[in-house]
């Protein structure tokens, strides 16, 4: 058995086992046609104030199948409600005083012994079932203070989780005003740095690869980059990395030298429109 103790009227519900392995929706819908609990008014809670969320399975949280520890049933209609909630009834206890006056009138025979036996065992049965009433009343009773205990742990946990993110909010707050002035100045200066953004050229190939959504030839290996701005030319290289500064300056200026890591292939008048490229020279083995 699954079982969910409502902690508004403490009274236990005793449902299939086999919704442990459903959802908590699942279980939310076979409560609400148990007990005529909209889906939406049920909280459910275990012990320690951890909330059931829908979309978990009931088996994973570790409570419901013992009397012990079970889920705790909260129905915020009946709380909110303005009339008390409806208990059971309560036990019919069976009034034996009648029985034991007229036993007293009867006279001493052995049907009297009987009669007397009987009654006696009576009252035994009385008191056992009176014994078990009080004994279900403090169980109820302590599993409505775990109960009760749940929500107020819940409700600790979540005025933590609000402090802490009041905390976080104060904290960016504080940041944002102390540079709330260069942010405001970004954002005056927004559509100028647009314009100047503008103007700096894409490089064909990016523009190509970018199109096609292809990667660029040679699987990326080769790079242009500006050499400065005004009449710098555009240097394209070719090979797996970039040729350092002194290698670079060492191959334009003694372009046949065998120790240049760089050869120069070609090069046209000195404008941005130029290109010189190179290439890594090959060597015999």
């Amino acid at each position: 058995m699954l079982f969910i103790f409502r902690v508004d009227i403490g009274s236990m519900l005793n449902l299939d086992m086999n919704l442990a392995l459903e959802t908590v929706a699942n279980l939310k819908t076979a409560v609400a046609s148990y007990c005529n609990i909209p889906v939406d008014k049920q909280v459910l809670l275990i012990s320690g104030g951890e909330s059931l969320e829908v979309h978990e399975r009931v088996c994973k949280y570790t409570a419901g199948s013992s009397d012990s520890n079970p889920i705790f049933l909260f129905s915020v209609s009946t709380l909110e409600g303005s009339n008390p909630p409806v208990f059971s009834e309560p036990y019919q206890e069976r009034d034996l005083q009648p029985e034991v006056e007229s036993s007293l009138s009867l006279p001493d025979t052995h049907n009297t012994v009987n009669v007397r036996t009987n009654l006696a065992q009576e009252y035994v049965k009385v008191s056992r079932e009176q014994v078990r009433l009080c004994e279900s009343e403090i169980h109820d009773q302590h599993l409505q203070h775990q109960g009760w205990a749940a929500a107020l742990a819940n409700l600790e946990d979540s005025v933590l989780a609000l402090q802490k993110r009041k905390a976080s909010f104060e904290d960016a707050y504080s940041k944002y005003i102390q540079k709330r002035e260069h942010y405001r100045k970004v954002i005056e200066t927004f559509d100028d740095d647009i314009h100047i953004l503008s103007k700096i050229p894409v490089l064909p190939s990016l523009y190509e690869s970018s199109k096609e959504g292809s990667p660029s030839p040679n699987n990326g290996r080769s790079s242009c980059a500006y050499m400065g701005q005004g009449t710098s030319p555009r240097v394209c290289w070719t090979g797996s990395t970039r040729p350092a500064t002194a290698a670079w300056n060492r191959s334009q200026t003694a372009a046949t030298a065998p120790s240049s890591r760089w050869t120069r292939l070609s090069s046209t008048a000195s404008s941005p429109s130029s290109v010189a490229a190179w290439r890594r020279p090959t060597t015999s083995r």
